[in-house]
């Protein structure tokens, strides 16, 4: 994405924010920790959502790491503690329970609005999340509209400015408009 004062800012799919200058160099990078899948820029913030339910928030110009939006609900894993219990309801005296680590769905896309207020993430378990980002820094940013689910492909998200605190309604059974 290019900012207002033309630089491009651009992640690798192996976990870096790179920003390029007017003269095409780049100046700065960052390691997100993570891969990464989309990039947004916000007058203020740059937004990267990553694998494994991270999205991170930057300042642009800078890329001063700001915070990390909190984590979606995870998804149910293969040998996850409800698995198990079927199997030893099924008698299955081999089994055994073992703790198994959260897994998160990735933030395939994220969109910031014009304010640099709300952050609207597109999950890969289909998952829309809009998130109020205005004190992030001092305080956790808190859930404005989540949807836990979306029976069709979602292709973009987009945050009209005058209306990003409005709940999402659906049209037509195909799109979501905020």
């Amino acid at each position: 994405g290019t900012s207002n004062d033309g630089d491009l800012y651009t992640v690798t799919y192996d976990g870096n924010l790179c920003s390029f200058g007017k003269n095409g160099i780049m100046e700065k990078w960052v390691s997100l920790h993570s891969t990464a899948y989309s990039i947004e820029i916000g007058t203020d913030f740059i937004v990267v959502g990553c694998a494994d339910g991270l999205v991170r928030i930057f300042q642009t110009k800078t890329l001063k790491y700001i915070g990390t939006l909190p984590l979606p609900a995870p998804l149910l894993a293969v040998g996850s503690a409800a698995n198990k219990s079927n199997e030893l309801n099924e008698g299955n005296k081999d089994s055994e329970f073992k703790p198994v680590k959260p897994v998160y769905p990735a933030a395939l896309c994220v969109k910031i609005d014009i304010s640099d207020t709300y952050v609207t993430v597109m999950y890969a378990n289909r998952q829309l999340t809009t998130w109020n980002v205005s004190s992030i820094g001092t305080e956790e940013p808190n859930i404005v509209n989540s949807h836990l689910y979306h029976s069709g492909c979602i292709w973009d998200v987009n945050i009209p400015a005058a209306s990003a605190a409005r709940m999402h309604s659906i049209n037509n059974g195909n799109s979501v408009h905020f």
